[in-house]
């Protein structure tokens, strides 16, 4: 589901005609891509920029979310813009994706340098937009205890879950630690599997359950415990 973005946007200027970009791809291109960028891992930043917006005098939208950094032995980078969305971060992962499979090229990706010296390229464009988007925006997370990087609002309301990484996935059941940011705070989790055995055997699977499920109890109280002593910031 789409709808017009919600979050103020900063207008950018004008854009120039649109172009069609060179997606070229050689043999040369694709087996260099293969060698130099096809086995980078991909780490996800945020900054506080906001998400731009502009038109062309064709009147075609266009949209700048993110950029994309990439330095050869290292990693690629991408830095969200403040009030990117989901489809966002997917469409710069895509880009990713056709890099590494050789869809690499100079109008595209420029020649930069980085922090420390190091040389690289850097995606910076923006690209065609329907004046329609996610609602959903992505932030990074800040809560102590939470597996993950980042998370998505909507309409400023925080609209995910966080996940500690502490959990146990048993034969006949799984035992999670989740925060709703809800009254409940951190607390654990129990599924069972749709059938567990009869008699002595499932009377041990309970009793190992309890045992699991006490433990994690211990483990989202010491979250919880953080929460109010500095306000769960990792």
């Amino acid at each position: 589901m789409s709808t017009t973005i919600e979050r103020p946007v900063e207008a950018a200027h004008d854009l120039k005609p649109s172009y069609v970009p060179d997606n070229t791809v050689t043999d040369e291109k694709r087996a260099w891509c293969a060698a130099t960028l096809a086995d980078l891992p991909t780490v996800i930043t945020f900054r506080e920029e906001p998400v731009q917006v502009g038109r062309d005098p064709r009147g075609t939208q266009f949209r700048m979310a993110f950029t994309i950094g990439v330095t050869p032995g290292n990693r690629f980078r991408i830095n969200l813009l403040a009030g990117a969305s989901p489809s966002d971060l997917k469409h710069a992962e895509e880009l990713i994706e056709l890099a590494k499979s050789g869809r690499f090229n100079p109008d595209i990706w420029e020649p930069s340098t980085f922090k420390g010296g190091r040389s690289g390229w850097l995606l910076d464009s923006f690209w065609a937009w329907d004046g329609k988007h996610d609602v959903n925006e992505l932030r990074p997370c800040t809560v102590y205890g939470c597996a993950k990087d980042f998370h998505t609002y909507r309409n400023g309301e925080f609209n995910d879950v966080h996940e500690s990484a502490e959990r146990v996935d048993a034969e006949f059941y799984d035992i999670d630690v989740s925060n709703f940011e809800d009254e409940s705070r951190w607390r654990p989790y129990i599924c069972f599997a749709d059938e567990i055995p009869e008699g002595p055997a499932g009377l041990k699977v309970l009793r190992d359950a309890a045992n699991d499920f006490d433990w994690l109890q211990q483990h989202a109280d010491h979250l919880n415990s953080r929460l109010g002593e500095s306000g769960g910031v990792k």
